[in-house]
């Protein structure tokens, strides 16, 4: 990557990507529980070095998800 070269946030892709899918007519994607928690289990696991507890991270993806996960879900 070069310091010209320009760099996008997760955020900013997933905004492009819904706007691609959009004007294709397509439908939101939509990802079941185990692949999305494997799509963020970088963050799950740095979440877990900084003390957090299952019921805690299950907590913080349910609120930011609007959808309940369970801590048991995090476990495997």
């Amino acid at each position: 990557m070069s310091a010209d070269e320009p760099v996008f946030t997760v955020d900013q892709i997933a905004e492009a990507s819904t706007a691609m899918r959009t004007a294709l007519g397509l439908r939101p994607e939509h990802f079941p529980l185990k692949r999305m928690l494997g799509m963020l289990a970088d963050e799950i696991v740095q979440l877990r070095q900084q003390g957090w507890g299952d019921a805690e991270i299950a907590a913080l993806l349910s609120e930011s998800t609007g959808s309940v996960v369970p801590a048991e879900a995090l476990r495997g």
